[in-house]
């Protein structure tokens, strides 16, 4: 079998007329226009080639094999190297194209080589070479290859020359920006997670509880072509097209425009608020590789849910809805609890499942070691598009951290992780970050100012909250009648008239159940303080409050916990020596540190789950006449 049936294609006017074509045809592949090839076949008679086609006419009538670019390349592969094959062919188009059009009544206003070189030579040569198919079957398969190949690179070469007209649609310190999201946001790499969970089945949202059609198999028509053919052929050209370099040059420009553009912004919330908007377009894109915030959501659901599950066991079977008089039936409710709760259990399963199977794609890719039934172009393009969005959050990293900000924290407040762990190597760029000891100092810097932010707000805190029962005390009528958790919303009330970064809400949930008061930080939302608030029973109720505290809302970051006891009646005194008593018998009392106010004392426990970590809590009694007498 020969090797290559390329020098046996006719160039110029003598013939090659051969019978050993792989198609086992007898004929010529003749150029018999400029730039297009014709199989011009021929009689066998006896072993005596003779002419079928008797005129030029005829002969016009043969089938085209070749057009276009290959039809070019075909005459000039062995004569000139390939970068001149390239610019003689796109320069005679460009001419081409040029003399066409220059007559046009509106050929003055138009710019026809942009017009040329991004509306028309790309599409027009994808067509050619579309229909230069054709001479696929007359040569070897190694001929095939080396035309595909030379192809490819064409178009990669004519994609490259629109560069410079493409970029300059956006608009001034959103170019590179824009350029580099929009693969992310709509472009080539969001098509390549699209396609992906298509062909293999891994949609966003399952639905293991009922049946459900197989993604790929419910695409027909024209939508089963554009899954098969032209998604494919797009990706693989958006990779080629996408410029990479602006990101990991050095000098490459998009690092340094996101610097300039958050030189811009006013304050410290502005920088986070557009730092999050640089997340944004890879939401989609790292949600199929590490869906953290679904995950979590779903983690706090099966919380609650195991809440209400253990609420639900406790009531009567024969107990009875108060305002309808139904029957409330609680083995219906621990039913469907469980059933909720293994639903979630199933969504992080699956979730985990579908960020395993794009994690190991992308790796093949990357590495180059593909299976049976792999696509190794769409996976070379996985892989590449996910490690420069790694690329890009640890340069991001690098330049926040600068700025006196944590990425990691600005990835969850956002829910879009585009990387989930940094070691202190990752920050160090040689612009913005110089070193680990540089990285290093700049993280204890942060640490000590939130730590310090914190500290101070959470004081300030402690502070509202004894203000607001001091207020409550002065008027105990107002408070007549009133039980447990009327008292407490009316401390809610006082308290969310003072803060500005803070919410404060009753009633919240956090980790196993409903705190009374949640007071968070807006910026971050984090916990500022937990806050329980109880009617004074005796000191066996005391306990419970403290177990109740401690045992069920604390999570390893919350730090500060308050208790606001009301006191009814007389006795003050001997209520706060009681008080003082069974808090420092607790089991995870550590140090009393004195008293805050006249009835206010403050104490370091331990956490529940951790004894190295220490937790700020303060005892606070407020002091009412006996809200029931006359």
């Amino acid at each position: 079998m020969q090797d290559t049936l390329f020098p046996k294609i006719s160039r110029g006017s003598s013939r090659t007329i051969i019978d050993y074509w792989q198609t086992n045809q007898t004929g010529a592949i003749v150029e018999l226009h400029n730039n297009v090839f014709y199989f011009v076949d021929y009689l066998n008679d006896k072993g005596i080639l003779r002419e079928k086609h008797l005129s030029e006419e005829a002969e016009l009538s043969c089938p085209i094999v070749a057009v276009g670019f290959v039809a070019y390349w075909l005459k000039m592969y062995d004569s000139i190297g390939v970068k001149e094959i390239f610019d003689n062919y796109f320069a005679l188009c460009l001419r081409t194209y040029e003399l066409e059009h220059q007559s046009d009544a509106d050929a003055w206003e138009r710019d026809l080589v942009e017009e040329f070189t991004c509306r028309w030579h790309l599409s027009a040569e994808k067509k050619y070479m579309k229909d230069s198919e054709a001479i696929y079957p007359f040569l070897t398969s190694s001929d095939v290859a080396r035309i595909k190949e030379i192809n490819a690179s064409y178009l990669r070469y004519v994609r490259k020359k629109r560069l410079p007209y493409t970029q300059k649609v956006y608009a001034k310190n959103r170019i590179i920006e824009d350029t580099f999201f929009e693969a992310y946001k709509s472009g080539g790499a969001y098509m390549c997670v699209d396609w992906v969970r298509t062909e293999y089945d891994l949609p966003y949202m399952t639905n293991p509880y009922g049946k459900r059609r197989n993604l790929k198999d419910a695409l027909q028509g024209r939508w089963r072509i554009r899954h098969e053919v032209e998604l494919p052929e797009y990706i693989q050209e958006a990779y080629d097209d996408f410029n990479d370099e602006v990101l990991v040059c050095r000098d490459g420009g998009l690092i340094e425009e996101i610097e300039d553009n958050l030189k811009r912004c006013v304050s410290q919330d502005d920088k986070v608020r557009y730092i999050i908007s640089l997340l944004y377009p890879f939401k989609e894109f790292a949600d199929a590789f590490y869906p953290l915030a679904r995950i979590e959501e779903r983690k706090k659901a099966i919380q609650v849910t195991a809440q209400a599950l253990n609420d639900w066991k406790k009531v009567p079977k024969e107990a009875v809805d108060e305002r309808t008089g139904k029957l409330l039936m609680p083995e219906k409710q621990i039913e469907a609890c469980h059933d909720m709760i293994s639903r979630y259990e199933q969504d992080i399963e699956y979730w985990k499942y579908v960020e395993d199977r794009f994690y190991s794609f992308a790796q093949r890719g990357l590495k180059g070691e593909f299976e049976e039934g792999d696509n190794p172009e769409i996976f070379k393009c996985l892989g590449e598009w996910w490690g420069l969005m790694i690329t890009f959050s640890r340069r991001l990293a690098a330049l926040a951290l600068s700025y006196g900000i944590k990425l990691i924290d600005v990835q969850k407040q956002c829910g879009i992780h585009l990387n989930w762990s940094y070691s202190i190597i990752d920050y160090v760029d040689d612009k913005y970050v110089l070193s680990i000891e540089h990285a290093q100092k700049l993280l204890n810097d942060i640490e000590s100012k939130e730590k310090s932010e914190a500290d101070s707000m959470t004081e300030s805190v402690i502070k509202d909250i004894i203000q607001a029962g001091q207020s409550m005390e002065r008027l105990p009528s107002l408070y007549r009648g009133k039980d447990e958790e009327g008292m407490r919303d009316v401390m809610v009330n006082a308290l969310s008239l003072k803060y500005g970064d803070a919410t404060v809400t009753p009633e919240t949930y956090n980790r196993l159940g409903k705190t009374d008061i949640l007071i968070r930080r807006a910026s971050d939302s984090r916990n500022l303080c937990i806050v329980e608030c109880k009617i004074w029973k005796g000191p066996k109720y005391h306990k419970n409050a403290i177990d109740q505290l401690f045992g069920r809302y604390l999570t390893w970051h919350d730090s500060n916990v308050a208790l606001v006891i009301f006191v009814l009646g007389k006795n003050m005194t001997r209520v706060l020596n009681l008080i003082q008593k069974e808090t420092c018998q607790h089991k995870y009392y550590v140090q009393c540190l004195g008293k805050s106010s006249e009835s206010t004392i403050s104490y370091i426990f331990s956490h529940p789950n951790d004894q190295s970590k220490k937790i700020s809590f303060e005892v606070i009694a407020l002091n009412f006449d006996k809200i029931d007498e006359n």
